[in-house]
């Protein structure tokens, strides 16, 4: 799950340099860093967001949050317009199941805020 992690924040990283009129290939270039350097800077965050998802996908599954074709549709609009991409390229790169999932654990997060209590 760790190296999947990873490997989605490469891919980010890869979709914010291309946005930037740049890719992760031309970034090690100027940088000298290869993928294996790169993936280590990763890997503690990446770690990191593996708990934390697995325990908003657990609240998503007991709190039995739904996610709607509409809501698939508007987070893939937003992720066009925050990358410069038309919406059939960030769906090459996210598929709709993945997306689903991710928008279930947004939903997730925002009942535990909605829900936390600060003492």
């Amino acid at each position: 799950m760790y190296d999947n992690e990873v490997r989605d924040m490469l891919n980010e990283f890869d979709m914010r340099l291309r946005s930037q009129g740049m890719d992760l290939q031309t970034y090690m270039k100027y940088t000298g860093m290869d993928q294996g350097a790169i993936e280590a800077t990763y890997k503690p965050q990446a770690e990191k967001r593996v708990k934390i998802r697995l325990v908003l996908e657990a609240i998503g599954r007991q709190e039995k949050i739904e996610v709607s074709d509409e809501d698939v549709e508007k987070e893939y609009e937003k992720l066009a317009d925050a990358y410069k991409a038309t919406v059939d390229e960030v769906k090459n790169y996210i598929s709709n199941d993945a997306l689903s999932q991710d928008i279930k654990v947004e939903k997730a997060m925002q009942l535990v805020r909605d829900n936390a209590v600060v003492k």
